[in-house]
């Protein structure tokens, strides 16, 4: 079975391309792909553009009633700056299934011209415990 949970979804994701490379930035869940807009291995954001998000992962854990999604973006002085922060309403997992989490985004110009760290992160709310983190460098032009 697999699950999709819609955030801030606003055009198809029709162009979203596979993230590469990833890797996992401190969880236990098995993140399976990475797409985003426009991207097709390493990503470069254009300041200005929405670029919609899938993420695909598998939990690791015994059943979660709801989930916070978390994304942010890091820079390689370590100030990371978050641009999503929502719970996600009756969003319950299981382990062993494959969810999908969609969201939107549209960086500025403050980090033009420098390569930073994209992090989504999925958090269990009753614990603060990071199910799935997948990170990936890109470029802000």
């Amino acid at each position: 079975m697999h699950k999709v949970f819609t955030i801030l979804l606003l055009i198809p994701f029709a162009t979203a391309g596979i993230v590469d490379p990833i890797r996992n930035c401190g969880s236990d869940g098995a993140e399976v792909l990475l797409n985003i807009t426009d991207c097709e291995g390493y990503c470069r954001f254009q300041p200005g553009t929405m670029y919609n998000c899938s993420n695909h992962w598998v939990p690791s854990t015994i059943f979660m009633p709801s989930l916070i999604l978390r994304v942010e973006i890091c820079t390689s002085a370590g100030l990371c700056m978050q641009i999503i922060n929502m719970e996600l309403p009756h969003s319950a997992i299981q382990p062993g299934l494959q969810y999908t989490v969609k969201y939107s985004f549209i960086p500025n110009d403050v980090l033009s011209g420098q390569t930073v760290e994209f992090m989504a992160k999925i958090v269990d709310p009753r614990d603060m415990r990071v199910e799935i983190c997948v990170a990936a460098f890109v470029d802000i032009l």
